[in-house]
């Protein structure tokens, strides 16, 4: 390996600054307009921009014609309107491109000049984020999405010397994350084993869905009047041997020998007593219950005119 940029290392980018530290030699980067950014926990760099661009600073090392290999982990943006560089060699060429007006992956010779397509479109892949790497050899270029392959060219950039990665003047590539480049050609294998190990970094978490409340509505209690019962007591007919005279004028009750008061007395069990007077001053009451008691009390007493009678 000859140089390891890393978002995610604060070794390599400690969060503040325009310098991106290579951890393998001094092939520093600098940023510029493209700003540092937590992408949902995924740290990377925002290349999306028209004048975004991250450049070595000085001379970069020169690609071999013999073989070299890129890799990084990309989000691609999604824009057709511009040509979208991820590398760009100097004096020419562009190790990876996405042609202008389409979403095919490929190779752009500045010598000829020309886009070669790799016969592959990146448009599933968009917005996503994944590990794009392109191997060179003498006879060409292949290019893997993760541990895939998806297509080649007989073009490379053996010769030239490394530049600009993310994107470059009025070509934004999108989100940038990491990279890492090699002086010889990397195989599946090595692929495979740099995606395992990286690709845990890139899982963006599922959102939690949100339940909206359900508003439910409580009824208005109504004020209903509750009629409070008025306990009535109800008589009980007790045989006494003493009437009850209350309710009466004793001289409505006074014996005489032509008058005989015969009250009707009303009650819950309709009693009908019958009061018969003798001759003499010493009435003998007859009463005769309805029910089960009809009591005969024969009392003599002289009637005090202060005494009521009332029915019971």
């Amino acid at each position: 390996m000859v140089i390891q940029l890393d978002a995610y290392n604060s070794t390599s980018y400690p969060g503040t600054g325009s310098t991106v530290y290579d951890l393998v030699n001094s092939y520093n980067h600098t940023l510029t307009n493209a700003t540092y950014t937590v992408l949902n926990t995924i740290k990377c760099f925002d290349c999306n921009g028209l004048t975004t661009n991250i450049r070595v600073n000085g001379t970069g090392p020169t690609l071999p014609s013999s073989g070299y290999t890129y890799i990084s982990w990309v989000r691609i943006k999604n824009n057709t309107t511009t040509y979208r560089t991820l590398y760009r060699t100097a004096p020419n060429d562009h190790p990876v491109l996405i042609d202008v007006n389409t979403n095919n992956l490929g190779f752009y010779d500045n010598d000829t000049p020309s886009f070669f397509s790799a016969g592959y479109s990146v448009a599933p892949i968009v917005d996503t984020w994944v590990q794009l790497t392109v191997v060179a050899t003498s006879t060409g270029s292949t290019f893997y999405i993760n541990t895939t392959q998806v297509g080649s060219v007989s073009y490379n950039a053996g010769g030239n010397r490394h530049d600009y990665w993310g994107a470059i003047s009025s070509q934004p590539f999108g989100y940038v994350a990491n990279m890492l480049y090699y002086n010889r050609a990397l195989s599946l294998s090595e692929i495979t084993q740099t995606y395992n190990f990286l690709s845990p970094r890139f899982v963006e978490p599922t959102p939690t869905p949100t339940t909206s409340p359900t508003q439910t509505k409580t009824p208005t209690p109504t004020n209903t009047q509750t009629q409070t019962p008025t306990v009535t007591r109800t008589p009980t007919n007790t045989p006494s041997n003493t009437p009850n005279l209350q309710g009466f004028s004793y001289s409505n009750f006074a014996s005489t020998n032509t008058q005989t008061p015969t009250p009707s007395i009303t009650s819950s069990q309709t009693p009908t007593p019958t009061q018969t007077p003798t001759n003499t001053q010493t009435p003998t009451p007859s009463i005769t219950a309805s029910q089960t008691v009809t009591p005969t009390t024969t009392p003599t007493f002289t009637p005090t005119p202060s005494v009521l009678l009332s029915a019971w």
